[in-house]
Protein backbone atom coordinates (compact mmCIF):
# COMPACT_ATOMS: atom_id res chain seq x y z
CA UNK A 1 0.00 0.00 0.00
CA UNK A 2 1.53 3.34 -0.77
CA UNK A 3 2.15 5.18 2.10
CA UNK A 4 3.69 9.11 1.35
CA UNK A 5 7.28 9.80 3.00
CA UNK A 6 7.45 12.91 5.25
CA UNK A 7 10.43 14.82 6.58
CA UNK A 8 9.05 15.24 9.80
CA UNK A 9 8.97 18.13 12.20
CA UNK A 10 12.30 19.84 13.51
CA UNK A 11 13.03 18.88 17.27
CA UNK A 12 12.33 21.78 19.71
CA UNK A 13 15.71 23.80 19.42
CA UNK A 14 16.58 22.87 16.05
CA UNK A 15 17.61 25.54 14.12
CA UNK A 16 19.49 26.25 11.21
CA UNK A 17 22.97 28.46 12.06
CA UNK A 18 22.90 32.11 10.92
CA UNK A 19 26.22 32.23 8.89
CA UNK A 20 23.38 30.35 6.54
CA UNK A 21 21.93 33.64 5.94
CA UNK A 22 25.17 34.83 4.56
CA UNK A 23 26.27 32.73 2.13
CA UNK A 24 26.54 34.45 -1.28
CA UNK A 25 25.45 32.51 -4.12
CA UNK A 26 21.34 32.03 -5.45
CA UNK A 27 22.10 28.33 -5.09
CA UNK A 28 22.65 26.12 -2.70
CA UNK A 29 23.84 22.53 -2.60
CA UNK A 30 23.60 20.30 0.50
CA UNK A 31 26.48 17.95 0.70
CA UNK A 32 26.12 14.48 3.37
CA UNK A 33 27.18 10.92 3.67
CA UNK A 34 24.69 10.69 6.43
CA UNK A 35 25.52 9.28 10.09
CA UNK A 36 26.99 6.02 9.07
CA UNK A 37 29.22 6.22 6.15
CA UNK A 38 30.15 9.84 7.05
CA UNK A 39 33.41 8.64 7.97
CA UNK A 40 34.59 7.91 4.19
CA UNK A 41 36.09 11.51 4.61
CA UNK A 42 38.28 10.95 0.86
CA UNK A 43 34.71 10.60 -0.60
CA UNK A 44 33.62 13.43 2.00
CA UNK A 45 36.54 15.69 0.55
CA UNK A 46 36.59 15.25 -2.65
CA UNK A 47 32.95 16.09 -3.00
CA UNK A 48 33.48 19.26 -0.80
CA UNK A 49 36.80 20.36 -3.16
CA UNK A 50 34.84 19.93 -6.05
CA UNK A 51 31.86 21.52 -5.36
CA UNK A 52 33.42 24.53 -3.72
CA UNK A 53 35.23 24.84 -6.88
CA UNK A 54 31.59 26.02 -8.81
CA UNK A 55 29.82 28.99 -8.04
CA UNK A 56 27.17 27.49 -5.55
CA UNK A 57 27.10 27.84 -1.83
CA UNK A 58 27.60 24.40 -0.40
CA UNK A 59 26.62 23.28 2.98
CA UNK A 60 27.78 19.98 4.17
CA UNK A 61 27.33 17.81 7.07
CA UNK A 62 30.30 15.96 7.86
CA UNK A 63 28.76 13.57 10.78
CA UNK A 64 28.06 13.42 14.34
CA UNK A 65 30.54 14.61 16.90
CA UNK A 66 32.97 15.42 14.14
CA UNK A 67 34.92 18.55 14.54
CA UNK A 68 34.10 20.33 10.88
CA UNK A 69 37.72 22.36 11.19
CA UNK A 70 39.77 19.05 10.50
CA UNK A 71 38.21 19.39 6.75
CA UNK A 72 40.68 22.40 6.86
CA UNK A 73 40.44 26.34 5.83
CA UNK A 74 36.84 26.63 3.49
CA UNK A 75 35.72 29.51 1.09
CA UNK A 76 32.94 31.94 2.19
CA UNK A 77 30.79 30.02 0.25
CA UNK A 78 31.30 26.67 2.18
CA UNK A 79 29.31 25.62 5.40
CA UNK A 80 30.54 22.98 7.60
CA UNK A 81 28.38 21.49 9.82
CA UNK A 82 28.38 17.72 12.30
CA UNK A 83 24.91 18.21 11.50
CA UNK A 84 21.93 19.97 10.16
CA UNK A 85 18.22 18.95 10.19
CA UNK A 86 16.82 18.29 6.30
CA UNK A 87 13.56 19.64 7.27
CA UNK A 88 14.90 22.74 7.92
CA UNK A 89 17.98 23.10 5.39
CA UNK A 90 16.36 21.16 2.23
CA UNK A 91 13.74 23.93 1.67
CA UNK A 92 16.73 26.40 1.19
CA UNK A 93 18.65 24.13 -1.71
CA UNK A 94 18.80 24.01 -5.44
CA UNK A 95 20.10 20.45 -5.25
CA UNK A 96 21.87 17.43 -2.52
CA UNK A 97 24.33 15.81 -3.15
CA UNK A 98 24.72 12.18 -0.49
CA UNK A 99 25.24 8.63 -0.13
CA UNK A 100 21.71 8.05 -1.00
CA UNK A 101 20.31 6.65 2.32
CA UNK A 102 16.29 6.03 2.40
CA UNK A 103 16.14 9.26 4.54
CA UNK A 104 18.15 11.54 2.56
CA UNK A 105 16.52 10.54 -0.94
CA UNK A 106 13.57 10.43 -0.05
CA UNK A 107 13.66 14.13 1.82
CA UNK A 108 15.46 15.39 -1.22
CA UNK A 109 12.58 13.58 -3.55
CA UNK A 110 9.73 15.16 -1.42
CA UNK A 111 11.19 18.54 -2.07
CA UNK A 112 11.48 18.18 -5.78
CA UNK A 113 15.52 18.32 -5.74
CA UNK A 114 17.88 16.86 -8.18
CA UNK A 115 19.88 14.70 -6.77
CA UNK A 116 23.70 13.22 -6.99
CA UNK A 117 24.51 10.25 -5.47
CA UNK A 118 27.54 8.45 -4.47
CA UNK A 119 26.49 5.19 -2.72
CA UNK A 120 28.48 3.54 -0.07
CA UNK A 121 27.31 0.42 0.98
CA UNK A 122 23.81 -1.47 2.02
CA UNK A 123 20.56 -0.26 -0.14
CA UNK A 124 22.32 3.21 -1.45
CA UNK A 125 23.32 1.08 -4.73
CA UNK A 126 19.19 0.36 -5.20
CA UNK A 127 18.39 3.99 -4.07
CA UNK A 128 21.33 5.35 -6.96
CA UNK A 129 19.90 3.23 -9.23
CA UNK A 130 16.33 4.28 -8.99
CA UNK A 131 17.48 8.11 -9.03
CA UNK A 132 19.01 6.96 -12.29
CA UNK A 133 15.77 5.42 -13.21
CA UNK A 134 13.52 8.37 -12.26
CA UNK A 135 15.33 10.92 -14.42
CA UNK A 136 15.70 12.44 -10.55
CA UNK A 137 19.18 12.64 -10.57
CA UNK A 138 22.69 10.87 -11.15
CA UNK A 139 24.92 8.24 -9.38
CA UNK A 140 28.76 8.04 -9.27
CA UNK A 141 29.80 4.55 -7.70
CA UNK A 142 33.00 4.67 -5.24
CA UNK A 143 35.56 3.92 -7.89
CA UNK A 144 34.33 6.41 -10.47
CA UNK A 145 34.39 9.48 -7.62
CA UNK A 146 36.90 12.15 -8.34
CA UNK A 147 36.73 15.69 -8.14
CA UNK A 148 35.88 16.30 -11.76
CA UNK A 149 33.32 13.50 -12.09
CA UNK A 150 31.42 15.18 -9.17
CA UNK A 151 31.71 18.82 -10.24
CA UNK A 152 30.87 17.15 -13.89
CA UNK A 153 27.53 15.58 -12.34
CA UNK A 154 26.50 18.07 -10.10
CA UNK A 155 26.77 20.62 -12.44
CA UNK A 156 24.51 18.63 -15.27
CA UNK A 157 22.05 18.48 -12.56
CA UNK A 158 21.49 22.15 -12.23
CA UNK A 159 22.03 23.04 -15.27
CA UNK A 160 19.53 20.71 -17.54
CA UNK A 161 16.54 21.10 -17.09
CA UNK A 162 15.13 17.58 -17.42
CA UNK A 163 16.56 16.71 -13.79
CA UNK A 164 14.78 19.21 -12.46
CA UNK A 165 11.64 18.07 -14.13
CA UNK A 166 11.81 14.64 -13.14
CA UNK A 167 12.38 15.40 -9.34
CA UNK A 168 9.14 17.72 -9.83
CA UNK A 169 7.43 15.11 -11.07
CA UNK A 170 7.97 12.52 -8.21
CA UNK A 171 7.48 14.87 -5.74
CA UNK A 172 3.71 15.33 -7.18
CA UNK A 173 3.87 11.66 -7.56
CA UNK A 174 4.92 11.47 -3.42
CA UNK A 175 2.44 14.61 -2.74
CA UNK A 176 -0.25 12.23 -4.37
CA UNK A 177 0.41 9.36 -1.68
CA UNK A 178 -2.32 8.89 1.09
CA UNK A 179 -0.37 10.07 4.31
CA UNK A 180 0.00 8.00 7.49
CA UNK A 181 -3.73 8.43 8.80
CA UNK A 182 -5.55 7.50 5.94
CA UNK A 183 -3.73 4.21 5.24
CA UNK A 184 -4.04 3.33 9.16
CA UNK A 185 -7.86 3.95 8.71
CA UNK A 186 -7.83 1.68 5.47
CA UNK A 187 -6.10 -1.13 7.57
CA UNK A 188 -8.22 -1.04 10.23
CA UNK A 189 -11.45 -0.65 8.39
Amino acid sequence: MPLRPVAGTPAPGERLPRELDALPYERTVHVTLGTVFHDNRNVLHTAIAALSALPVNVVATVGPAVDPTGFGRQPAHVLLAPYLPHTLLLPRCTAVVSQGGAGVMLGTLTHGLPHLVLPQGGDQFMNAEAIELSGAGLALHPAEVTGASVADRLTRLLEEPTFRAAAASVRTELAAMPDAPTVLRTLTS
